[in-house]
């Protein structure tokens, strides 16, 4: 039997009373809210990013958006990607791309699509926790699908948002 759990994301504290219970020295003071944010408050990613700062050495200063994402992490961030139909993905990928917030009428034309035929690419992005706005609701999602897009498709993507922004000039 199988039932499907739909949890919130840790808030702030919430994250810095799991990382507490963690029993690392200073972790909760030095990284909660880095964690949460970078993670999107999801316990599984935050528990991840932890072990793998610990195998890093932990170095002062070390913030969790700059460590290499672990696999197990990227793994279920693909699985949720790649679970996306394609017309949100192609949405999803020109928000990673971008690597900022962007506006629909800016997605529309990169995709050359009519903003309308958005509407529900978005609004499954938005139900799956995917997007929160013109971005990704938390940072690792973005990275990993950057890292998946072809090259070609990346140059290809990066030039229509270069002739975009060049337009609105």
């Amino acid at each position: 039997m199988v039932a499907q759990i739909d949890l919130s994301p840790l808030s702030a504290q919430d994250a810095e009373q799991m990382l507490r219970t963690m029993e690392v020295p200073g972790l909760e003071d030095r990284h909660s809210r880095e964690l949460a944010a970078f993670t999107g408050g999801n316990p599984l990613f935050v528990v991840e990013m932890v072990k793998h700062m610990l195998e890093a050495g932990w170095p002062d200063g070390m913030d969790p958006s700059s460590l290499p994402r672990t696999e197990p992490v990227k793994h279920v961030i693909r699985m949720r990607l790649y679970a996306l139909s394609p017309a949100a993905l192609d949405v999803a990928r020109v928000v990673a791309v971008a690597r900022t917030d962007v506006a629909l009428d800016v997605v529309a034309q990169v995709l050359d699509v009519p903003p309308m035929k958005l509407a529900e690419p978005y609004r499954e992005l938005e139900s799956h926790g995917i997007l929160a706005g013109g971005w990704f609701s938390h940072d690792l999602l973005g990275e990993v699908l950057l890292e998946e897009v072809p090259g070609q498709l990346k140059l290809s993507l990066q030039q229509a948002l270069a002739r975009h922004a060049r337009s609105d000039r």
